[in-house]
């Protein structure tokens, strides 16, 4: 009976089993396209994954400060609280130093005179002091081609941070006026003599490369096996080495990795708050770490005061307060112990001048602060408190020169660590 409605179906509508297994054509065509799109959508979602995973430096940060730090947990055990009582003894240069004295111009901002101190030292083919004539000539003119001579010299007598500026594979390109003196090979040659000085146990050296390979992202081998190789574990060394030296940048930049960690998915560049991150334990083993520096009299770990952290122990900052300048910490904090200091306000004033006046680029911004404070209770400063002042600056640059933090990575800084790659 069926077989017999079915003939008369096709014999009425002209429709058999060939039209109706078409009539499913459309409808599948109808799937294909979410499923297409959906396909699309998975396939760029990944390669957007891979293509932003997490730095190795990232992956290697997830681990807890108190199981990746232990080497470090015992130097600062051993180390102890003592204070050292060299308020130098974390300068980047000491007053019985060659470059002290350049380095303190520059820091000053008085380039002419660095330029003289320099170029004396050159003449003994020091080629530190060749590097730093170098910049020094690119801060009086930077149209000019002096330091690009002056760089390549130095790079081709051994200075890695030389070859570093003249190196062309980086992001923002050569960095000096005459770009004939610049290409990859510069950067090869940096390469070899950082690595040579850091097996050697160099820590401006390792914290060089720790920079340079900052940025990498992981492959198959190393997320298979990522614990002794890579950025953090360059780093780790180099501040171990810079504990032996007294360099304590590897260790700064050690200890703010960890407060500044960011999440690890490809999908969140945010920081990690410090209190969801951090466990009071992670934060007891980094300000343990922390206080090898703060004892050594590194000037950038020390505590300042401020009005936000009223119980912060400011004891290191009173106990170096002569040694230090506004361009070393923040000015403000400077002027305000100046301010507050228990005597005459009128000669505390004038005493805060007088640091202001041996200062750097800053010394103006610092001075009218110190007008601004003064202006509070007292007139402005006298031509006999300027004199005064005046006075009082050569003598602390003779009794209490200043501690200086400056170094090769004061110019290969910030963005300018793509010369680094």
């Amino acid at each position: 009976m069926k077989k017999i409605f079915y003939n008369y179906k096709v014999m009425h509508t002209g429709k058999g089993l060939h039209n109706t297994m078409n009539d499913k054509k459309p409808l599948e065509r109808i799937l294909l396209v979410p499923i297409a799109i959906l396909a699309l959508i998975i396939c760029f979602t990944l390669i957007y994954a891979y293509a932003n995973r997490p730095s190795e430096l990232r992956i290697q940060l997830a681990d807890s400060p108190a199981d990746r730090l232990r080497d470090l947990i015992e130097i600062a055990i051993q180390e102890g609280t003592d204070i050292n009582k060299d308020p130098y003894s974390a300068s980047t240069y000491k007053p019985s130093d060659a470059l002290y004295k350049p380095m303190l111009e520059i820091q000053q901002g008085n380039f002419k005179q660095a330029k003289k101190s320099l170029e004396g030292l050159v003449k003994k083919d020091n080629i530190n002091a060749m590097f730093w004539l170098a910049v020094v000539e690119t801060k009086l003119d930077k149209n000019n081609n002096i330091p690009a001579k002056l760089f390549k010299e130095a790079a081709e007598k051994g200075n890695p941070y030389a070859a570093l500026i003249l190196n062309s594979k980086q992001e923002y390109g050569c960095q000096v006026y005459d770009k004939s003196i610049c290409n990859e090979t510069w950067g090869n040659k940096a390469q070899e003599i950082l690595k040579a000085r850091a097996e050697k146990g160099d820590a401006k050296a390792g914290f060089a490369l720790y920079l340079s390979q900052k940025g990498n992202k992981p492959n198959l081998s190393y997320l298979i096996d990522n614990k002794d190789k890579g950025p953090l574990s360059t780093l780790i060394k180099a501040t171990k080495d810079g504990i032996r030296q007294h360099y304590y940048r590897p260790l700064n930049e050690l200890v703010d990795l960890y407060k500044l960690r960011k999440s690890l998915s490809p999908f969140n560049d945010d920081y990690l708050p410090n209190s969801e991150d951090l466990t009071k334990a992670d934060q007891a083993v980094l300000n343990l770490i922390k206080r090898i520096a703060v004892n050594n009299n590194y000037v950038p770990l020390i505590a300042i005061p401020s009005n936000f952290y009223p119980n912060r122990d400011t004891t290191n900052f009173k106990r170096l307060i002569d040694y230090l300048w506004s361009n070393n910490i923040d000015h403000y904090a400077l002027i305000k112990y100046y301010f507050n200091k228990p005597g005459k306000k009128r000669n505390n004033l004038i005493e805060g001048y007088a640091h202001a006046l041996s200062n750097s680029a800053q010394k103006t911004y610092s001075i009218d602060s110190i007008r601004l404070l003064s202006s509070i209770n007292q007139a402005y400063f006298s031509k006999k408190d300027k004199k005064k002042a005046r006075t009082l600056a050569k003598k602390y640059l003779k009794t209490t020169p200043p501690i200086l933090i400056k170094d090769e990575f004061e110019i290969l800084s910030s963005s300018n660590y793509y010369w680094l790659r």
